[in-house]
């Protein structure tokens, strides 16, 4: 009669030990899980373009709504001047995915050559960089001359049209501009405000 009893407390006393090695296992596998984490977002802030995303503009794409603006901000400099006449794109707000063409004006004297380009300027560290948009720049004289750019919003920022220095090396950064105008902000539901309040 005794080894039944035994045997009950012999398997009651293996079933809380197997119990701690699973939530031991679980524990460790979170922490692994949470250093996977910890490397991707470490790879986003050391190498700001460990995501490229293509922001290419199809051809046949069609602007069919007026996208309101307004200037916020210009960094240009040495009597430089980029003037912007009208948006149109794909949304009536520019919004992540939205595809936008944006005209005017521009005055070049500081240098004598320069790549006008339109770009969004990220707000959130590690959101990469973009490729693949031969239609979102333009290479300029010193003078003055119109544009029409197009560009595929890929993340939220500032979208600002810019005079970058030519140069060679593959990727464009702030450090190639020459001064910039401001004149949109996109958030994650898009521009909201054109002068830049996102809402909360």
């Amino acid at each position: 009669m005794r080894t039944p009893l035994l045997l009950v407390i012999s398997l009651a006393s293996c079933a809380p030990s197997a119990e701690v090695k699973l939530e031991a296992r679980v524990h460790e596998l979170e922490q692994q899980v949470a250093e996977l984490h910890a490397k991707v977002d470490s790879a986003k802030v050391d190498n700001p373009c460990a995501v490229t995303h293509d922001v290419t503009v199809a051809d046949g794409t069609t602007f069919d709504a007026v996208v309101p603006f307004a200037v916020s901000e210009s960094t240009l400099h040495g009597g430089d001047e980029i003037v912007v006449h009208e948006v149109r794109g794909t949304h009536a707000a520019m919004v992540i995915d939205g595809a936008y063409l944006v005209s005017g004006e521009y005055t070049l004297t500081s240098a004598d050559e320069a790549t006008l380009g339109l770009t969004i300027r990220a707000n959130e560290r590690g959101s990469g960089c973009t490729n693949g948009n031969g239609r979102g720049r333009l290479v300029v004289k010193r003078g003055r001359g119109t544009f029409s750019l197009t560009t595929r919003v890929a993340y939220t920022g500032d979208a600002s049209l810019s005079f970058f220095r030519r140069h060679e090396h593959p990727v464009t950064t702030n450090a190639d501009s020459l001064g910039s105008v401001y004149f949109a902000k996109i958030s994650r539901v898009g521009v909201v405000d054109p002068l830049g309040k996102v809402p909360r």
